[in-house]
């Protein structure tokens, strides 16, 4: 049963999306409000993979030899929540990624075109 919220913290919730889409930059008010849930928002995230991970941990701790069978589901959700996170927070992004959102592939086909590119001028030299 979830707990209920309080009056405190539905107060202290963000109101307005995690994203600056549609936010008028000069109207500070809004883009301190954007900042805040895309903040809020990325901290979850990141609470839930080290969530996963400490789970994790304990599964291959419990399971021994046979943590590759018996904690791939976990290892699946990790590499999903660690991948959202890199992706938004435009880090080297995993070789390894299951987890697949536009931003990631965008930024995969970007730097694919980058290493073609210095791969060309490298055979140019």
């Amino acid at each position: 049963m979830p707990i209920p919220e309080s009056a405190s913290f539905l107060a202290r919730k963000p109101t307005v999306p995690p994203t600056f889409d549609g936010v008028d930059y000069d109207d500070q008010v809004a883009l301190k409000k954007a900042q805040d849930a895309i903040i809020r928002e990325q901290w979850v995230r990141s609470m839930m993979a080290r969530l996963v991970r400490e789970e994790m941990g304990k599964c291959y701790r419990r399971e021994g030899v046979n943590h590759l069978e018996k904690c791939g589901v976990l290892r699946g959700e990790f590499c999903v929540c660690v991948c959202v996170c890199v992706c938004e927070r435009k880090e080297i992004i995993p070789p390894l990624c299951i987890h697949s959102t536009p931003d990631c592939e965008r930024r995969r086909n970007e730097e694919e075109e980058r290493d073609a590119w210095r791969l060309m001028e490298r055979e140019a030299d």
